[in-house]
């Protein structure tokens, strides 16, 4: 395939929209060997893991006993069921092997997982949107070759997100000591109109964090696309992503609030789906496995499928991206002219 799927140009939040669903349907197999495989895979490993890990007592799952107690009819009985964990000898360090193991696996999971199915996602998307398809193999071993280097961008958002909470963290406690020193001081007029004010203060700077988090979450929207496209690594790939993103900030939070919204909606309906099949099945511990792969492997790619599309929307807008790959096109043509001349 050489033709483009797409023209380039402008696009509407309709077109994004549409082109992510036509980039997941023509490269169906080849994304769900990422999503399925490698994200899929991991999350059920995960949650094999932690079960294994989990204190004698606890329950993990509590699913099997809810569809038991509606399929009874009995439901109180089998809410007495759910276990009452006793610390015991092996209680606390059994704990602590469960948080270990919790934390080791969501670690894994950003700095390993989510950088190669980000980065192989985001590769089909761009390279079909060029007007070229790519196999599982080919995807994978182009993915692999960059692997490294997602991996260290994804340690760099790392500390970008860690500079982030710390930031806020700090902001948060210095104005709320200097809203209490203000209140011992009794600037305030009286203890009920100076404790109210207090709340209110403190709630309306937790919401400007709030907002401040949301924004610079934002600004880091095409990390990932900056690092497979244009092979930008690491904070300079943060930058970059600040740059385009800082320029159509509105259109990027638009896009990607309602792709989140889609996405989630596509999840509560399989969730809806996944426990009625647990419902009538006899097999109970089908349902989470069904449930965790269909979701990681059907609802997430879209979210990577439009982040690339807006990508490149945003680089044609501001910075001519369709008339520079035409102008390489020409190139290219003028050169195989030369050479069969």
């Amino acid at each position: 395939m050489n033709k483009r799927p797409f023209p380039f140009k402008p696009m509407t939040v309709g077109n994004i929209l549409d082109y992510s669903f036509r980039v997941y349907r023509d490269n169906f197999v080849t994304i769900m060997g990422f999503s399925a495989l490698v994200s899929g895979g991991f999350s059920l490993l995960i949650l094999l893991l932690q079960s294994l890990a989990a204190p004698s007592g606890t329950m993990t799952d509590p699913w099997g006993l809810i569809i038991n107690g509606i399929k009874s009819g009995d439901f109180p009985y089998f809410i007495q069921q759910i276990p009452q964990s006793e610390p015991g000898p092996g209680y606390f360090p059994q704990s602590l092997l469960f948080f270990i193991v919790s934390y080791a696996s969501g670690l894994i999971m950003h700095i390993l997982v989510n950088p190669f199915v980000q980065g192989g996602i985001t590769n089909i998307t761009a390279r079909y949107f060029h007007g070229f398809s790519m196999d599982l193999s080919a995807a994978f071993k182009q993915t692999t070759n960059k692997f490294g280097k997602l991996v260290l961008t994804a340690l760099s958002l790392m500390v970008y997100y860690i500079g982030i909470v710390i930031g806020g963290v700090v902001l948060l406690g210095i104005i709320v000591a200097v809203l209490f020193a203000l209140s011992a001081a009794h600037v305030f007029l009286d203890s009920a109109g100076g404790t109210a004010i207090l709340v209110v203060g403190v709630i309306f700077v937790y919401l400007i964090i709030v907002g401040a988090f949301f924004v610079m979450f934002n600004f880091v929207s095409f990390t990932y696309q900056t690092a497979v496209c244009e092979g930008k690594y690491n904070f300079a790939a943060i930058g970059r992503s600040f740059k385009l993103v800082g320029k159509k900030f509105w259109k990027v939070v638009g896009v990607r609030i309602l792709m989140y919204l889609l996405v989630y909606a596509i999840i509560g309906a399989i969730g809806g789906v996944a426990f009625l099949i647990a419902l009538l099945s006899p097999v109970d511990i089908m349902f989470q496995e069904v449930i965790t792969l269909i979701i990681t492997a059907l609802a997430t790619p879209l979210i990577y499928i439009a982040t690339t599309i807006l990508y490149y929307d945003c680089r044609i807008r501001l910075e001519g991206y369709d008339l520079e790959v035409m102008s390489q096109e020409e190139a290219r043509d003028d050169q195989w002219q030369l050479s069969q001349s």
